[in-house]
């Protein structure tokens, strides 16, 4: 089926101390929907690994209208969007058990040589060519190239990548970079803000033993939205670069 659903009840442990879904958890969850509908449409990471290719997650953009809470249990729909150059999309939307949208996404997908590292056409992968795709969107726009930041201060002490942080292709796994740069936060501007959306472009790849800095761009941009940068101590090789539009809740 080209359009895909699935619920998920939500756990105490994806939740956060006012008991609602933390955004990493949420993102976690699209992962998944995302990589089990791949192999049911036969273009998954097997697929690709018997081809040596394999998938990797390259821009996202996300809206929150209302974060879940423990024990609710929601519903992700998931469809492909066809390809765009070099990008596989497919979108997500979730909704709670009234049926109404409290999240939705965009991604951006492509495919990797696993030898060279270089980007493979996905309209030429054999599970994505000459396929009719759903032509709906969840969002109004695809998640677009996110400029570099200007002037920048330091949010984090250094920390290493640790074993836990990988994924099934030895790097970073991709919801890591959000929850790094949401435990940056001081508690007290989490408590008194929402995350409305985010907007993330993944740059290069983290791997095992990398130290890790998280940079803010001094200057907020328009409507609250906060740039941050996620940089590799060791040669200041910047891995991923994360937009997050903040507004005011009440305590």
């Amino acid at each position: 089926m080209i359009i895909y659903e699935q619920h998920y009840r939500i756990p105490v442990y994806d939740t956060d101390y006012k008991g609602l879904v933390y955004i990493h958890s949420l993102l976690n969850y699209i992962q998944d929907i995302a990589a089990g509908h791949a192999e049911l449409l036969k273009f998954g990471r097997e697929d690709l690994l018997a081809g040596n290719r394999f998938w990797i997650l390259s821009r996202q953009l996300a809206e929150f209208y209302r974060l879940p809470a423990w024990g609710e249990t929601i519903t992700l729909k998931t469809w492909p969007r066809g390809t765009e150059g070099l990008f596989a999309l497919r979108d997500i939307e979730i909704t709670d058990g009234k049926g109404e949208i409290v999240a939705a996404a965009s991604t951006s997908w492509v495919i990797v040589d696993l030898e060279t590292r270089r980007p493979c056409r996905p309209d030429a992968e054999p599970g994505l060519a000459n396929r009719e795709f759903p032509q709906e969107s969840a969002l109004q726009r695809n998640a677009g190239k996110i400029k570099a930041p200007a002037e920048v201060e330091v949010v984090s002490l250094p920390f290493w990548v640790k074993p836990g942080d990988l994924d099934v292709n030895y790097h970073v796994n991709n919801v890591k970079y959000i929850q790094w740069v949401m435990d940056s936060m001081p508690m007290a501007f989490l408590s008194s803000n929402r995350v409305s959306s985010l907007e993330v472009n993944y740059i290069a790849e983290g791997v095992d033993g990398d130290q890790i800095t998280i940079l803010k761009e001094i200057a907020p941009a328009e409507n609250n939205r906060h740039l941050y940068s996620v940089i590799r101590s060791g040669d200041s090789r910047e891995l991923c670069r994360i937009m997050i539009a903040w507004e005011p809740v009440a305590n």
